[in-house]
């Protein structure tokens, strides 16, 4: 009814079958410095994860399942995480951790410092930090096609966007008692892969 309120608890546990992520990876990481003033470091790096633990579904993804067929007039489907009361309101929801499959991931983190001597003008710091996402490839526990994830939104899959790209520069400046600061931060574009559906809701 108008102005009523019903409060859901929502339950998350790990499943009977729940195995322990585990991971491999490897690094080489170099730096270079040709002065006093300049030093530049770069670091790459692979991450090879399986068993990776995650939910099997979303709250709201279990209920609009359950009443799927309910606009035609159908009864909800039973399912035994979702707890109503006796008059159908919700009042419970049951979540389960479970293992989703494994990710391949491998990039670049990139950064360079130089220091600036201005004299009677004081001190400049320039810097740049940088990550650069090769690949992130995902792969179910079915052995389903291989999601690539690198440069997505990731509205299918238990992921967040990943975008390519990422950079912070910065700028420091100091005289005497002085300090002055600016920043810049970059955040490449990825691929919207929300349905129409899913875009119209958000907006």
């Amino acid at each position: 009814p108008t102005g009523g309120s019903n409060y859901v608890y929502i339950k998350t546990r790990g499943s009977d079958d729940l195995e322990p992520s585990k991971a491999k990876n490897w690094n080489l990481g170099l730096v270079y410095q040709p002065t006093k003033a300049l030093m530049m470091k770069a670091d790459f790096w692979s991450f090879d994860y399986t068993d990776l633990i995650a939910q099997d579904s979303s709250a709201t993804g279990i209920v609009n399942a359950q009443c799927t067929g309910v606009a035609n007039g159908d009864l909800p489907i039973d399912d035994p995480r979702i707890t109503r009361s006796p008059e159908g309101q919700l009042r419970e929801i049951v979540l389960n951790y479970v293992n989703t499959g494994s990710v391949k991931t491998s990039g670049l983190d990139f950064s360079v410092n130089y220091d600036m001597d201005l004299a009677a003008l004081g001190e400049l710091t320039l810097g740049l930090d940088s990550t650069y996402v090769a690949a992130f490839d995902i792969v179910a526990l079915d052995g389903a096609d291989t999601i690539k994830g690198a440069g997505s939104f990731n509205s299918a899959n238990a992921f967040k966007a990943m975008p390519k790209l990422r950079a912070n520069t910065r700028a420091t400046w100091r005289l005497d008692d002085h300090v002055f600061n600016a920043s810049l931060r970059y955040i490449s574009s990825y691929d919207n892969d929300l349905t129409a559906d899913e875009n119209d809701n958000i907006a």
